[in-house]
């Protein structure tokens, strides 16, 4: 083996969870620091251009894989070739702490989102039964300078110690017991939340190793984050649908509407989906609910297939879909405010083509009613020349009939266009008329969310972490559908203010 050096990142989950990463990836190999970066291979476009060494994993981002050392497998290949000297991951790549033990490296965690879980009472059982000791050893290290403790261990280290890294452990030819086997306990990994203190206010009784150090947001962004889509502009070709281009309707400052990562989830309903609050049970209720998306190292949180497939063989996707009436709604708005709407589908297929098909629907509805008011204009328009006409010709010669046709003609005309209240149905058809139509732009792929937000009224979004980062940047108020792990705990903290 040989150890020249450099930064090993080892981030897995979603592109929310491995942007801030790849941000400080960035900023490391600016800096001439060689930097090799492991993550699922379904973010290698991330890394087009950027001149960092990629470690592609096959592993699906929204589930833990059923055996944690085929995931592991290729970040320990890369560490036996080049040791490297430092090792960062995130919440949701554990292992790679398993990986730093058997090089001798330090590590360092860094997590965009809060942890919304504590260990559950049954994990000091079988901390117990494991490894008789341990946690006495733990609790005594608590406040020694230098030494990982028990307050490290249940405030986020816990799921280290499920069967998930056996084989792991294995593989690695670590002892089952490898803090109790060792003389001395090691120095606890700094874990560094990269949030904003004003978002959530770091507690006292958090371990010194555990920090806030703000959001770490896309240098290249100017100064805005986002949870998916932050690198390059938005390209001709992912402008879905639209009268009008992305840059135009950010000439008039639209309301944003996107769901990032999680917007395959929005395809279901509501009844199917049930937001979680910060201790995991739903909002709102107790009734039951799907638990979808995000994946939690040592902890089971994936999507139930089976109930997806009955959600699906019911017809509950579509137009009865969290999705579907998120478009509804912001055609209402739109009417009723005069604001485009910029659509976000952030790279889903599905959702895509669910808002085109109800953007072409939602056109083709106005098209008819627009059509049908010009009848009604019409119909209403000869109703009352041929009124004034009969009355008119009583009191005038025959000859002079075609000319007081064309006199009543012109008034008539001149009284709908000023007086459009009284035609019958004005108010209602003025909402569907082509000055108040909606107006949308649907972007397929990327877009560059610290700039895009800085020309926004207003988004609406799921609250990844990344995406409330930036709106915050921006001074952007926003309204959040929070819909798995973290996310609630930011529903009421979207006000605050950068």
């Amino acid at each position: 083996m040989q150890n020249d050096g450099g930064v090993l990142v080892v981030a897995f989950g979603t592109r929310g969870d491995v942007l801030p990463l790849l941000h400080v990836a960035r900023a490391l190999s600016t800096s001439n620091a060689r930097v090799r970066f492991a993550t699922h291979e379904v973010h290698a476009s991330l890394f087009d251009w950027l001149g960092i060494e990629l470690i592609p994993v096959p592993t699906d981002p929204m589930r833990p894989a059923a055996n944690a050392w085929t995931e592991y497998a290729p970040v320990v290949a890369s560490c036996e070739c080049s040791v490297p000297r430092v090792i960062v991951f995130n919440l949701f790549s554990l292992g790679a702490w398993y990986i730093a033990r058997k090089f001798a490296v330090p590590t360092v965690a860094i997590s965009p989102c809060l942890i919304p879980y504590q260990h559950p009472p049954s994990f000091i059982t079988l901390l117990r039964r494991l490894q008789p000791g341990l946690r006495r050893r733990l609790l005594d290290a608590d406040g020694r300078a230098g030494c990982l403790g028990w307050v490290e261990i249940s405030h986020w280290l816990w799921p280290l110690w499920s069967g998930r890294w056996d084989e792991l452990r294995a593989a690695l030819q670590l002892p089952a017991e490898v803090l109790l086997a060792e003389e001395d306990l090691p120095p606890p990994p700094p874990l560094l939340y990269a949030f904003s203190s004003l978002l959530i206010p770091p507690p006292s009784y958090w371990p010194p190793s555990v920090r806030v150090v703000g959001c770490i947001l896309d240098p290249a962004a100017d100064g805005g984050g986002g949870e998916d889509g932050e690198h390059g502009h938005s390209s001709g070709s992912d402008i879905m649908i639209g009268s009008e281009s992305l840059e135009a309707i950010l000439t008039d400052r639209p309301l944003y509407i996107g769901f990032g990562s999680c917007s395959e989830l929005i395809l279901q309903t509501p009844e199917s989906l049930t937001p979680r609050d910060s201790t995991g049970s739903p909002r709102g209720g107790s009734q039951p609910s799907l638990q979808c998306g995000r994946r939690e190292d040592g902890i089971t949180s994936a999507c139930d297939d089976d109930a997806g497939e009955e959600c699906e063989q019911r017809g509950e996707w579509g137009q009865r879909s969290i999705g579907a009436r998120v478009l509804s709604a912001a055609a209402g708005l739109a009417r009723l405010t005069g604001r485009p709407i910029l659509l976000h589908a952030c790279g889903c297929e599905a959702l895509r083509s669910l808002w085109e098909q109800q953007l072409q629907q939602l056109q083709q509805r106005e098209r008819e009613a627009e059509e049908e008011e010009e009848e009604v204009e019409e119909e209403v328009e000869v109703e009352e020349v041929e009124e004034e006409v009969v009355a008119e010709v009583k009191e005038t010669a025959e000859q002079e009939v075609e000319q007081v046709k064309a006199k009543v003609k012109a008034r008539v005309k001149a009284k709908v266009e000023v007086e459009g209240e009284e035609v019958k149905g004005g108010p209602q058809r003025a909402l569907l008329s082509s000055s108040c139509r909606p107006r949308f732009s649907l972007v397929a792929g990327e877009l560059p969310l610290g700039r895009v937000f800085k020309r926004c009224c207003a988004a609406l979004h799921h609250g990844g972490s990344g995406t409330v980062a930036a709106a915050v940047a921006a001074s952007l108020p926003q309204l959040i559908h929070p819909l798995i792990f973290d996310q609630p705990r930011r529903d009421p903290l979207a006000e605050i203010p950068s």
